[in-house]
């Protein structure tokens, strides 16, 4: 089920005689949601470099100057369309939000970072994450298995398609896929993104089966314990399967006795 809303592409405007912008980042705005906006931004946004004068922030001074925008238009909390253009229309730093544009939303937190991808590129500025795992390849190699578990699969959630590196069945459908949490400033959103897409699949059945997301995940040395414990309990709460490569053998374990 979708609910209309908006979005806004936040600009950066190093140049304000020549108001030539360069989009950072995306907000998402939910009339009636608390709070009523999202927002995702680039970690190196396209183009950024193409500017390297002196006065150009740091991407961190960007992130922070970000976040203030962004925490102010929620204190302001619109919860109309006009109420939200006058909003960001008080931001006269080198920080603008454009004019809103009409959205059909699913979840702000999916929409904002789909938006994202699609308008400031953040999708090819990624890590790559390995299509197969290892320890899957493994035991779809003992006998009987690989029929049991299914690889490199396109599954269907609102509004996209969830590329699944894998899929197995025990009385519901298992969907696998695998992550990256990088550092402590964007492994929260990002738990919360991953949290987000498996509620969807178990809310959207398929021939009355509720579909389970498992996550399996890697944090960077840059990831601090309390934020580790974080991302665990924002999968739980989800009915999310969160996997640490750590524990990885104990859910291969799982799938070899269960997966039929």
């Amino acid at each position: 089920m979708t609910t209309p809303g908006y979005y806004s592409l936040i600009q950066y405007i190093p140049d304000s005689e020549r108001a030539e912008g360069i989009n950072v980042a995306v907000l998402v705005f939910l009339p009636g949601a608390n709070p009523p906006i999202t927002m995702a931004m680039s970690e190196h946004p396209p183009h950024l470099r193409e500017h390297s004068g002196a006065k150009t922030p740091t991407h961190q001074h960007l992130q922070e100057l970000a976040r203030g925008l962004h925490r102010r238009l929620n204190h302001d909390a619109p919860q109309e369309l006009a109420a939200y253009i006058k909003s960001i229309g008080r931001e006269t730093g080198v920080l603008r939000a454009l004019p809103p544009r009409a959205v059909a939303i699913i979840n702000p937190q999916l929409t904002s970072q789909e938006l994202l991808d699609r308008l400031v590129g953040e999708a090819l500025k990624r890590q790559r994450l390995p299509k197969t795992i290892p320890e899957f390849e493994r035991l779809m190699g003992e006998p009987g298995m690989g029929e049991r578990i299914h690889r490199s699969v396109e599954v269907p959630i609102p509004g996209k398609m969830l590329k699944a590196s894998y899929v197995w069945n025990n009385g519901k459908p298992n969907v696998v896929v695998n992550a990256h949490f990088p550092d402590d400033n964007r492994a929260v959103d990002l738990a919360c993104q991953w949290g987000g897409k498996g509620k969807l699949l178990l809310e959207n059945p398929v021939d009355a089966k509720p579909r389970k997301l498992a996550l399996i995940y890697q944090t960077s040395n840059d990831v601090s314990g309390q934020v580790r414990r974080d991302i665990q309990t924002i999968l739980d709460r989800c009915h999310v399967d969160g996997i640490p490569t750590d524990r990885l053998s104990e859910y291969i374990d799982k799938v070899r006795a269960q997966a039929h």
